[in-house]
């Protein structure tokens, strides 16, 4: 199994606003359009959030998006990233994505995909 694990926990301190629930030009939210490319090329999409009740995390959830709140989120990128893998341990493999990055294309995802199944 291939797990994508988005990390959506930031503080999104420099923003001012949580940047994840703002709408993109079609009217797509940023971190629903980021889970929506990582989510076509993997096995098990698990969201890594900060709070479940940001309304980033409830989009996401609305969106069918599994999310797990990260307790040490605040210590930065690789303490969710760690805790991420912590909580998909059973994967052979992961492909990472950052809430942030809304257009990264689905078929990037399915190529990356492809190179673990094929033991890269």
């Amino acid at each position: 199994m291939i797990c994508g694990i988005l990390l959506a926990a930031g503080a999104a301190e420099r923003f001012g606003a949580d940047k994840l629930a703002m709408p993109l030009a079609d009217g797509q939210v940023v971190a629903v359009a980021a889970a929506t490319a990582l989510g076509q090329g993997v096995d098990r999409l698990l969201a890594v959030v900060r709070d479940e009740d940001a309304a980033s995390a409830r989009l996401l959830r609305e969106a069918g998006v599994e999310l797990s709140v990260c307790p040490h989120a605040g210590r930065g990128m690789g303490a969710s990233l760690a805790w991420g893998v912590a909580q998909t341990a059973q994967a052979a493999g992961w492909v990472i994505g950052l809430a942030d990055m809304p257009r990264v294309q689905a078929r990037t995802v399915q190529a990356l995909v492809q190179r673990l199944r094929a033991g890269a």
